[in-house]
């Protein structure tokens, strides 16, 4: 299964950024790596719905925020 690490979330006063990186299906690095910008009121409620939107159907999510 491919995976996509969530691995920053920086909320400001109008738009969130979220850090991404992906891999491929044997979890090798696939230097697939980019930040949404999305609307900070929509960000709070929606981060896993927005980056499933814009994943494929069967990647894997994860939140990585260390």
């Amino acid at each position: 299964m491919k995976k996509l690490d969530i691995t920053k979330i920086d909320i400001q006063k109008d738009v969130t950024s979220v850090d991404w990186h992906r891999y491929n299906d044997d979890n090798a690095d696939n230097n697939s790596s980019s930040t949404w910008k999305i609307s900070t009121g929509d960000a709070l409620k929606s981060i896993l719905e927005y980056a499933r939107a814009h994943a494929d159907a069967d990647i894997e999510i994860n939140l990585n925020l260390e």
